[in-house]
């Protein structure tokens, strides 16, 4: 098993105040291989289980594993594509993508050629000396996928990365997400809050509930690539993700 969560809890508290109850027994499962959308309302802990499964988060209680390990064990299986491109501003964009790959003391040579191959991926081959605040949204959002994708992670997180980008520009980065995930059979969990973007994209779709964040629905995707927006059975998967989703979110 690629993910797995059980009985997972979080709380967070700051300043002496009340603790809040982020996460409520999480039991959740990822298979290698497989494509699933976490999908939720603001403030449901999407991002905190993201964050707790790439080992940026402790949990407060239960447990969870990546390739059988804690995640901050299993660091070198895990890419993690945040909101926010989060490219350092001083370097430049291959610079920027062989980050990860000199941390993990990987000839500087052998880094390079990986980055380049990397951001030939998501389209950017030629772009290799820019720096990210010569680059528009889109493309710096390209950049950080091809850095999380640079260590050739087994378990790629992301976290809404398409949610600041104009529709046609999200869409074509879908497209080309899924692309990539089925060339190259990495585990992804994707965070949206989007429902149509978590059909579309994913095999399973599971729900998260608010007040304290916990999996209320899952359901899968039964669509075979590459999927049509304006197919009858994209449309019944979509209205049926609507109303478990209403269900939930009231």
């Amino acid at each position: 098993m690629m993910l797995r969560a059980q009985k997972l809890h979080k709380f967070f508290s700051s300043n002496g105040e009340r603790e809040v109850h982020a996460l409520a027994e999480v039991n959740l499962e990822c298979p290698e291989g497989d494509f699933l959308c976490l999908l939720g309302p603001t403030g449901c802990g999407k991002t905190t289980f993201l964050r707790i499964a790439a080992g940026l988060e402790k949990p407060s209680s239960g447990t969870i594993t990546v390739k059988g390990l804690p995640p901050e064990k299993a660091i070198e299986h895990i890419g993690f594509v945040f909101q926010q491109n989060a490219l350092f501003p001083w370097l430049n964009v291959i610079d920027n993508v062989m980050f990860g790959l000199s941390a993990r003391n990987i000839p500087k040579d052998v880094a390079r050629a990986r980055a380049r191959e990397c951001l030939a991926l998501v389209r950017l081959k030629g772009i290799e000396n820019a720096y990210p605040y010569e680059l528009s949204g889109e493309v710096q959002q390209r950049a950080a996928i091809a850095r999380a994708l640079a260590p050739r992670p087994d378990l790629l997180l992301l976290d809404e990365p398409f949610g600041a980008l104009d529709e046609k520009t999200r869409k074509q980065l879908q497209d080309e997400l899924l692309s990539l995930h089925l060339k190259n059979e990495f585990t992804v969990v994707f965070v949206t809050h989007n429902i149509e973007e978590a059909v579309y994209l994913g095999q399973r779709v599971a729900i998260l509930d608010t007040s304290p964040g916990r999996i209320a629905s899952e359901m899968p995707v039964e669509l075979s690539h590459p999927r049509d927006r304006m197919s009858q059975e994209f449309v019944n998967h979509l209205l049926a993700a609507r109303e478990q989703f209403e269900k939930v979110v009231g």
